[in-house]
């Protein structure tokens, strides 16, 4: 019966080997019922009869030879059963092993298309980023060569050269700041020249008196 029992759970996914095991349970209790019967039939006999009683339970013994004879045919379709289970089972089983090789590779395929895409990514980033750095570095240059051009104009505005001008035209603050230079050395070269016309007008005025007297 315990073994019964452990073949019932081991077979708890399969509806038709669970009739089975209860067929066999309700064959076995019968074996055991007809079997306990007999048993009781003999302790209840004489020593004397007890011959008699064997040749007279001939009908008894068939009976039990029946009932092994059906639990034999069940445990025999339980087994065809297990056993066409498991050949479904092997099949499925095939089945998905024949796909894996083919999942495998579509595996690997994404795998390399996702390294890919990552790469691109990242490659284009570190392109964005040093063309951005690339971009920074000349307009620094750049800057710099501007500032240097117009200390230089400065430096001659300094020492006396009102025809120095900055040649920085560009739209941003030191290209106004160049304008702004050029016109305000404008304005003082442009102060300077009347300055010197009416010293030099003021100097004929002082001569031409000086001669009248």
């Amino acid at each position: 019966l315990k073994l019964l029992e452990h073949l019932k759970q081991l077979t708890a996914d399969n509806p038709v080997q669970q009739e089975n095991v209860r067929k066999a349970k309700v064959i076995v209790d019968q074996r055991f019922a007809q079997m306990q019967h007999v048993l009781q039939e003999s302790s209840n006999t004489s020593l004397a009869d007890r011959t008699q009683l064997f040749l007279s339970s001939h009908e008894e013994m068939t009976k039990g030879r029946l009932i092994m004879n059906d639990l034999r045919v069940l445990v025999a379709d339980m087994s065809t059963e297990e056993k066409k289970l498991l050949a479904v089972r092997i099949a499925e089983q095939e089945k998905y092993t024949s796909y894996t090789p083919i999942m495998v590779i579509v595996a690997a395929i994404i795998s390399v298309l996702i390294s890919l895409l990552a790469y691109f990514r990242i490659k284009s980033d570190l392109d964005a980023r040093m063309k951005k750095q690339k971009e920074d570095e000349e307009k620094y240059i750049s800057t710099n060569k501007r500032i240097a051009a117009m200390e230089d104009v400065t430096r001659r505005i300094a020492d006396g050269d009102l025809q120095a001008r900055s040649l920085d035209e560009a739209k941003d603050e030191l290209g106004r700041i160049s304008v702004a230079l050029n016109n305000m050395v404008a304005s003082l070269a442009g102060n300077f020249s009347e300055l010197e016309r009416i010293n030099w007008l003021q100097t004929g005025a002082v001569a031409i008196g000086s001669a009248d007297i």
